[in-house]
């Protein structure tokens, strides 16, 4: 849990008192009494009494700082790790985020594509079934056309084989008018002669 932000302050100033006395050991200046509730520090510091319970606090995050400084940190509070820690979870989670939605960007594109790629060859497969069609229609009529005129050939045939036979048939051969009347005139009177009795 995070501390109240007067104890980290608090924290703050004790660890730059350690961070002075650190120096101060290293070069020598830094009396150390025995384990105790106080101990000297260079002049302009001040001098720290702490209760039991803060001064073993302070020794951890003292040892802590030592640490942390051993190992190249920079000794910052755990409320700072915390919020570090969570920018980086923040950063971590934009990342991941940004990763799938590139990535379900690039699904419906390729989706979108497909749908196109789909839809030509419909309209290719639609186009090639009208050119189909089309040729069926017109081999239909040319089929049609070609019956009418074999129709009308033969139909023609027919007509000059009839006009043929009728110049080719012998005509029977008519008498004159008047030589009828004379012969009918003549068989009236034969049989008048032989039927007029003595």
């Amino acid at each position: 849990h995070e501390l109240p932000s007067s104890r980290v302050d608090s924290l703050r100033l004790r660890m730059n008192v350690f961070e002075t006395e650190i120096l101060a050991e290293r070069s020598g200046q830094l009396r150390t009494i025995a384990e105790g509730s106080s101990r000297d520090v260079p002049e302009g510091v001040g001098s720290v009494r702490e209760p039991v319970e803060d001064r073993q606090q302070s020794l951890q995050l003292e040892k802590k700082w030592r640490r942390d400084s051993k190992e190249g940190g920079t000794g910052k509070s755990g409320a700072e790790k915390q919020t570090r820690k969570e920018q980086q979870d923040q950063e971590a989670l934009r990342k991941r985020t940004s990763k799938k939605k590139k990535e379900q960007r690039k699904k419906e594109q390729r989706k979108k594509e497909q749908r196109k790629k789909e839809q030509r060859k419909k309209e290719q497969r639609k186009k090639e079934q009208r050119k189909k069609e089309q040729r069926k229609k017109e081999q239909r009529k040319k089929e049609q056309q070609k019956k009418e005129q074999r129709k009308k050939e033969q139909q023609k045939k027919e007509q000059r084989k009839k006009e043929q036979q009728k110049k080719e048939k012998p005509q029977p051969a008519t008498l004159p008018a008047t030589s009828r009347v004379s012969d009918l005139a003549s068989g009236v009177k034969q049989s008048t002669k032989y039927s007029i009795g003595p």
